[in-house]
């Protein structure tokens, strides 16, 4: 039910979002806008749905961030050849 909710909002704003460029450009409403719009759209979620699943994978194996003193360590510890 929570999904649903998030993807009937999320289809609101992008809506609303299309229809405030069509009104501030006088984009004529045909189907090219539908598909720049949906392609858009679709892209952005896709971004934050990549981003939410790498946070999550990050909690759940505990994974933390290099510093770069670790990472020079590192790299003057591996046993081939940066090629």
């Amino acid at each position: 039910m929570r999904q649903m909710r998030h993807w009937l909002l999320s289809c609101v704003l992008a809506a609303g979002a299309t229809a405030g460029f069509v009104a501030a450009v006088g984009a004529a409403k045909d189907g090219l806008l539908l598909l720049l719009f949906g392609g858009f759209w679709i892209g952005i979620h896709a971004f934050l749905g990549f981003v939410r699943l790498s946070y999550r994978n990050d909690r759940i194996a505990g994974l933390r961030l290099l510093s770069f003193e670790d990472y020079e360590r590192m790299q003057r510890n591996k046993k081939t050849p940066r090629a």
